[in-house]
């Protein structure tokens, strides 16, 4: 008996998978995170130092920036840690995932 010969299959080069997520959205909690990270501002901008540091690419970071944004990235995991964290101090995803996110937004 036979073999029957079969076409070679092309593996894809790329595969999109598009899916609908419903969740709840604690919106108290995220206000309350937000007006944590404020406070957090302005306590550090009010003080004598604002710990300015120059990143790789010459912009400034504070102590303001790192201290809110340490502040929102926790509340946000604490609140909904399904929803991946992407913030421009944040570098803690994979650049893969970082590149998908950024070129589906429009930048600011």
């Amino acid at each position: 008996m036979g073999t029957a010969a079969s076409a070679p299959v092309e593996k894809p080069q790329h595969i999109t998978v598009e899916f609908d997520v419903s969740c709840s959205i604690p919106v108290e909690e995220i206000v309350a995170i937000s007006e944590q990270a404020g406070r957090a501002i302005m306590e550090i901008y009010n003080s004598a130092d604002h710990g300015v540091e120059m990143k790789g690419d010459e912009s400034p970071l504070t102590k303001a920036d790192t201290e809110s944004n340490r502040i929102i990235c926790e509340g946000l995991q604490r609140v909904s840690p399904h929803v991946p964290i992407i913030s421009e101090e944040n570098k803690t995803l994979p650049h893969s995932i970082r590149k998908v996110s950024s070129s589906s937004s429009s930048s600011s």
